[in-house]
């Protein structure tokens, strides 16, 4: 068994937790205002408290998230690729790559609409339709690796960021296992 990271553009990190963390803070700043305006209470100031945690804890805990889960692990019997929230696993003899393709933007791929999943600032983690077909993404950079997949119950595609060598490394797989 053998690991390789998905390559991750960090300044999508920066983005995605600012965009989470905006509204807390936000919020807070507005409670905050609003209890200093009229009568101070004490669950005014816990509520202030509270919103300012959670626009720390929920950005760290989904970057946290999204860090140290992107893996393509290959071993001798599948395939399984761990992107933030969401894994996909393909086991051989139940399903078989038909084809694989390294295309250099998502656009290619032709998403169409996300049905469980993560999308912004070019980050792609879950489950999408894609080509009209359902498929799972793990894309936070180019190029993108995208396997054709025939016998899996819930995606017809894969598409995730890699390397040359994670390319290579996907086309022996599928090779040992048409052997």
């Amino acid at each position: 068994m053998s690991s390789e990271k998905i390559p991750l553009l960090p300044f999508q990190l920066v983005l995605i937790a600012a965009v989470i963390a905006l509204p807390f803070a936000g919020s807070a700043i507005v409670v905050h205002l609003f209890s200093r305006a009229g009568a101070s209470s004490g669950s005014d100031t816990a509520l202030v408290h509270v919103l300012a945690i959670l626009s720390v804890l929920v950005p760290a805990f989904l970057m946290l998230a999204i860090v140290s889960r992107r893996t393509v692990t290959f071993t001798p019997d599948g395939l399984t690729i761990r992107h933030g929230f969401y894994t996909v696993q393909l086991t051989a003899g139940a399903q078989r790559i038909a084809r694989v393709e390294v295309v250099d933007s998502p656009d290619r791929i032709r998403i169409q609409l996300k049905s469980n999943g993560i999308a912004a600032f070019g980050l792609y983690s879950g489950w999408f339709i894609a080509a009209s077909a359902p498929c799972f993404c793990a894309i936070s950079s180019s190029p993108i690796c995208v396997l054709q997949v025939e016998g899996h119950p819930r995606c017809r595609m894969i598409a995730f960021s890699c390397t040359p060598a994670m390319v290579e490394r996907v086309r022996k797989w599928q090779v040992a296992l048409s052997a």
